[in-house]
C-alpha cells in the first residue's frame, strides 16, 4: 500500500514539474555579435582607417533583434544583440578585425559612400569604411532532440581609398542552415559570428 501511495505521489510531482516547464515563459538569448577568429595577414607599418557606423535598413521592430526560436505552439524565444543595436555590433566587429590587422581606427560620420565624399573626410585617413545592413536574422525551430536554424545575412560594404579617390562596393548575401542537437547561446553566437567573419575578411583582408 505504501509503495502504491509513494508511486502516485511521485507521479503527481513529476507531472507538476512537466506542466511547469511546458507552460514556462520562453526566455531571451543575448547574442554577442563580434569578429570570430584571427586575420591571416597584418599590414606593413601603420595606417589610419575611418570607420562609419553601419546603417540598419532591416525591417525589424527592434534594432537589436536578431531572430527567434519557435519552441511550441504560440511560444518562442527571442535572439537579441547584447549591444544597443545590431548596427553597433556589426560596426564593432569590423573595427576589431581592422585593429587586429594593425590599423588605427577612427570613428567618422557624414560619408555618403561616393568618391566625391572622400574629398571631405579627415586628413590623415588612408581608407574609409561604411555600409548598410539589409538583413541579419536567424530563425530557428525546436524539434525533438534538435533545433533547426536558418541564418541570413545581407550586407553591403563600401571601402574608399582616400589616396586614389576610388570606392569599392561589395554586396554580400549569405544563407546558411544548421541543425544543433544541443542548442544554446554559445552555439548560436558561433553560428552568427563565423558567417559575419567571412563578410568582414572579404571586405578588409586586401587592404594594406
Amino acid at each position: 500500500m505504501n509503495r502504491i501511495k509513494t508511486f502516485f505521489i511521485s507521479f503527481i510531482i513529476l507531472f507538476g514539474l512537466f506542466v511547469a516547464v511546458s507552460c514556462s515563459t520562453p526566455g531571451t538569448y543575448f547574442v554577442g555579435v563580434k569578429y570570430a577568429g584571427e586575420p591571416e595577414t597584418s599590414i606593413q607599418g601603420t595606417a589610419l582607417i575611418g570607420m562609419q557606423s553601419f546603417l540598419d535598413k532591416r525591417e525589424e521592430e527592434s534594432k537589436n533583434f536578431i531572430g527567434a526560436r519557435i519552441v511550441g505552439k504560440g511560444r518562442k524565444e527571442l535572439f537579441m544583440s547584447s549591444q544597443a543595436s545590431v548596427a553597433d555590433s556589426v560596426t564593432s566587429a569590423f573595427k576589431e578585425y581592422a585593429e587586429k590587422r594593425g590599423f588605427e581606427v577612427k570613428s567618422i560620420s557624414g560619408w555618403d559612400f561616393s568618391p566625391e565624399g572622400l574629398k571631405t573626410v579627415d586628413k590623415g585617413l588612408k581608407y574609409v569604411l561604411g555600409g548598410h545592413i539589409e538583413k541579419l536574422r536567424c530563425d530557428a525551430t525546436k524539434r525533438v532532440g534538435r533545433t533547426n536554424m536558418v541564418l541570413e545575412i545581407k550586407i553591403t560594404t563600401y571601402v574608399g581609398s582616400v589616396e586614389t579617390g576610388s570606392v569599392k562596393k561589395r554586396p554580400f548575401e549569405i544563407k546558411l542552415k544548421r541543425t544543433d542537437p544541443t542548442f544554446g547561446a554559445p552555439g548560436l553566437e558561433k553560428f552568427v559570428n563565423e558567417a559575419l567573419a567571412k563578410v568582414i575578411a572579404n571586405t578588409l583582408a586586401d587592404l594594406n
